[in-house]
């Protein structure tokens, strides 16, 4: 805090000066084009230099950039796709289905239960939505759980904190997903994934 409070005296002094306050002026309108651009995904706001908004999730995690506030971005993309149903990795606490989400809850990190509404053995589609948090694997034991996932590009990112991926005839990456599913308990669900 010192040093805070020492810059914040020099920036005082310094403002006096002509160059100085463009300068500031300068500063205020870049960043004032960045948090507009972010609009209206505030709680995902990052510095440009680390590439802003969309990368903000490579280098935090959890309330810094994700509590399930985007649930309702994946619910309005969802509808205007015929709200197939998604099995959700999802963080956070607000329930999906109040969205009108139809869901196979899988790895959820939250606090509240979810009981999903969707059996994934009579889905045609197989679409994956897991949350920046889940993503990073940061409350899983296996830290690189969703490794596999991060290389591929989602189909749609509600705000900056909910992945979609569409895995359908992607045979590869489907049996990761039905590993995952098996090792969480989910046999029956992982095994209808594989047919």
């Amino acid at each position: 805090m010192p040093f805070v409070c020492v810059f914040a005296g020099l920036a005082a002094a310094e403002f006096r000066k002509k160059a100085f306050r463009f300068f500031l002026f300068f500063v205020f309108l870049i960043s004032s084009f960045f948090i507009f651009k972010t609009h209206p995904y505030h709680l995902s706001f990052f510095n440009a230099l680390v590439g802003g908004a969309p990368n903000g999730w490579k280098y935090l995690a959890d309330s810094n950039v994700d509590w399930g506030q985007d649930v309702k971005s994946l619910a309005t993309y969802l509808k205007k796709q015929g709200n197939p149903p998604v099995i959700f990795a999802y963080f956070g606490v607000t329930r999906p289905q109040y969205y009108g989400i139809r869901y196979f809850p899988f790895g959820v990190i939250s606090n509240v239960e979810f009981s999903g509404n969707v059996d994934i053995c009579k889905t045609k589609r197989i679409l994956l939505a897991v949350s920046a948090t889940n993503l990073q694997s940061v409350y899983y034991r296996d830290k690189k759980s969703f490794e596999w996932l991060k290389k591929e590009t989602p189909i749609f990112r509600a705000g900056y904190s909910v992945f979609l991926y569409e895995l359908t005839g992607k045979q590869k990456l489907v049996g990761k997903l039905s590993a995952m599913l098996r090792e969480r308990g989910f046999i029956k669900e992982s095994e209808c994934l594989l047919r």
